[in-house]
This record gives structure tokens, C-alpha cells and sequence, in this order.
């Protein structure tokens, strides 16, 4: 089989969309080393995570030297007539999109529609985005052979806000980076925490901080806790303007330096800075699916996250859920005071978190694949 992906993501992305990608993409190909593997990509970049996709098993097709500003409307316009030219199989957007000229590659496609929160909840996109978003979703869902959603959740929510045929739909999780799987040893543990200042046990926070996030409230419940006398709060993440109001707060608090925010973790840093902490709380008021907290199972890291969205699917009973933020400091406090509780989450997250096996998912995509043909 003869498998295309959009990979503008898995080149170009360091975050969500580029981490699913990635780790879906590899998946697939070290499953199922038969089929062939071509990337349409508008551009490359080379580093640590996208050098894999750089070697013979993977076939990388760009625009050529055309202006930077056509790159788009190669990639989101133009693509589906490139794709009729390579004898493609199957197509697959990997984010929330396809070519609109898909129809016109001789090819089955596929899309994944990660989430909609631009539709739950547009104060927080631009107008004209989220426009833009909604025509692309829509114009993908109409012409794709099959839909994937990345949990129960998000498939509800197209079933809701758009007119498509639920037969169409299909529910497949996403796995997280195999570095996460490997357990770091004491010493690079300790090493990671020097070197982001962390002196003291610590629980922490993993995601964008936006408002969306919702680090203000976990920031709130933990200053009004009894952990700020004796933990830190590690909060990871590329900061926005929201990490303003979270500084201002933290300027009129005695406990201020026992939160720590920390923007530049690399990728690299992060599986051993979860591996080092003692809790993992995940406030965010929506997601498509959450990864932070998968991530956290399959390190080892109990988990408290906001109910509301699709974090009790990612989280399975392994996770402990508040939904009034009154409720979170005695939470947190009565996770953290109590190791047996404590064992007894990380041992039901391991075995959860095996729901998400990146060869269980591949397997999912190709079968799916497979049935199209």
C-alpha cells in the first residue's frame, strides 16, 4: 500500500499536532514496513524528532522553489492534483484537514479532526480563524472516506455541530512519544531538576499556558494548599499572555518563588522532569484528548485533571477528577500525603495507559486503512 501524508505538522510543529504526527507516522511505518510512506510536506526541518523521517523508509515531497508565499496553496489548494501523479493509496490529513482538491488524486482519503473547541468556545479564536478553521472541517468532512476522531469526545462534538454521516466516523486514540516510555535513571532525573532550579519534591503542570489551560486556577488552589510549605509547582510550558496575570497574582504572594514557570524544557527534559514529580494535575477547561495526561501515566505520575471535556477518557479510573476548583487543594493535598493511594493510581495508569499502545494504534489505522480499498 501506498500510504500519503499531509506532514506539514510533523516537520514544522513542536507541540500537539507535530507530536501526534510524528508518533503516528512512525507507528505506522514501523508496523508495517511493507507499504511505502510519502510525505507532502511544504517544507523540511532537521533535528532530533523529525531526522527519523529524513532517511529512505519515508518519501519527502515538497513544492520545489516556489515563492514561500504559494506554499500554502500548494499544500491546503493544489495538493490533490500532486497526489494523482504518485499512484497514492490513501491520503491522510493528519490535522483537522485535507487538500480541496483531494477529490482529484485518484485515492482514498482520510482525516483526523483532533478537536473543536474553536466552536465550544470561540471567544478565545479570532474571527477570522475561526472562519477559517470551521470552512476547512466542514469542506474535509464532506470530502473524506473516513473520519477519525481522537476520542469519544471530539466525536460527539462533530456528530453536534456538523451534518455528517456517523458511519463515516471512526474513534481511534493516540499514543504518545516512546521516549516517555523509558525510564530515566535517579541521576538524570536530579540532573534535569538542577538545571531548572528545582530544589525542592514538586508537582507539576504540563501544556501551553493560555486561558484555555487554566494554570491560573491550579496556581489558586495550590497557594491556598498546605503543599506551597513544602512543594514546588513546575509549570511547563510556552508562555502566552495569559502567564501575565499568573506573574501579577504571584507578585502579591508570599509563596510566589514555589511556583516556577518554566517556557524553554525541551523535549528531551520533559520525560525525566515528569519521571521527578510527585503529582501531575492537568486543570485545562477543554481538550480533543489531552496528551499531557497520558504522558503522565505512562511515566509514572499520578494524575488529577478537570472534568469536562475528554480527560476521564484519557485518564481512565486511574485519575482523580474535580470539577468546583474549591474542591482541587484538598485533592492535591490528599494524593500527595497518601503513597499508598499514590501506587495504587500509578499502577492503574500503567495498565490504562496500555489502551494507548502506539502499535494497537497503528494497527487501528492501517485495518482502517485497508477497509477503504
Amino acid at each position: 500500500m501506498r500510504i500519503g501524508f499531509d506532514a506539514k505538522r510533523l516537520f514544522l510543529n513542536h507541540s500537539g499536532l507535530g507530536n501526534y504526527s510524528r508518533t503516528m507516522v512512525q507507528a505506522v511505518a514501523d508496523s508495517f514496513s511493507e507499504d511505502e510512506f510519502i510525505l507532502y510536506t511544504p517544507r523540511t526541518t532537521a533535528n532530533h524528532r523529525t531526522s527519523p523521517f529524513l532517511t529512505g523508509k519515508f518519501e519527502i515531497r515538497t513544492p520545489g522553489q516556489i515563492p514561500s508565499f504559494m506554499r500554502s496553496w500548494w499544500r491546503s489548494i493544489h495538493l490533490g492534483n500532486v497526489v494523482k501523479d504518485h499512484n497514492i493509496d490513501v491520503f491522510h490529513g493528519l490535522s483537522n484537514e485535507l487538500p480541496r482538491s483531494i477529490k482529484k488524486g485518484n485515492c482514498k482519503s482520510v482525516v483526523t479532526i483532533h478537536d473543536l473547541i474553536f466552536l465550544r468556545f470561540p471567544e478565545y479564536y479570532p474571527r477570522f480563524d475561526r472562519s477559517t478553521y470551521r470552512r476547512k472541517v466542514e469542506q474535509s468532512l464532506q470530502d473524506a472516506d473516513a473520519v477519525v476522531a481522537i476520542s469519544e469526545r471530539t466525536k460527539q462534538d462533530i456528530l453536534e455541530y456538523f451534518d455528517v454521516d456517523a458511519e463515516k466516523l471512526h474513534v481511534i486514540y493516540q499514543g504518545c512519544d516512546r521516549s516517555f516510555h523509558v525510564q530515566r535513571t535517579e541521576e538524570e532525573i536530579e540532573s534535569v531538576r538542577q538545571n531548572h532550579g528545582i530544589n525542592r519534591p514538586y508537582l507539576i503542570s504540563v501544556g501551553t499556558i493560555e486561558e484555555r489551560k487554566n494554570q491560573m486556577e491550579l496556581v489558586k488552589a495550590f497557594l491556598e494548599s498546605n503543599l506551597s510549605e513544602s512543594h514546588d509547582l513546575v509549570l511547563v510550558g510556552k508562555a502566552r499572555k495569559y502567564a501575565n496575570k499568573i506573574s501579577s497574582l504571584l507578585s502579591q504572594h508570599s509563596n510566589a518563588t514555589t511556583v516556577k514557570q518554566l517556557p524553554n524544557v525541551s523535549f528531551k527534559e520533559l520525560p525525566a522532569l515528569l519521571q521527578g514529580a510527585e503529582l501531575s494535575v492537568y486543570p485545562s477547561k477543554y481538550e480533543g484528548f489531552g496528551l499531557p495526561v497520558l504522558e503522565s501515566l505512562v511515566c509514572g505520575v499520578p494524575v488529577i485533571a478537570k472534568t469536562g471535556s475528554c480527560l476521564e477518557e484519557t485518564g481512565g479510573d486511574s485519575a482523580r477528577y474535580y470539577s468546583d476548583p474549591n474542591e482541587l487543594p484538598k485533592l492535591m493535598e490528599s494524593v500527595v500525603a497518601n503513597s499508598t493511594l499514590r501506587n495504587e493510581m500509578i499502577a492503574l495508569g500503567k495498565l490504562h495507559a496500555e489502551k494507548f499502545d502506539n502499535s494497537l494504534m497503528a494497527q487501528n489505522y492501517h485495518e482502517l486503512y485497508e477497509s477503504l480499498l
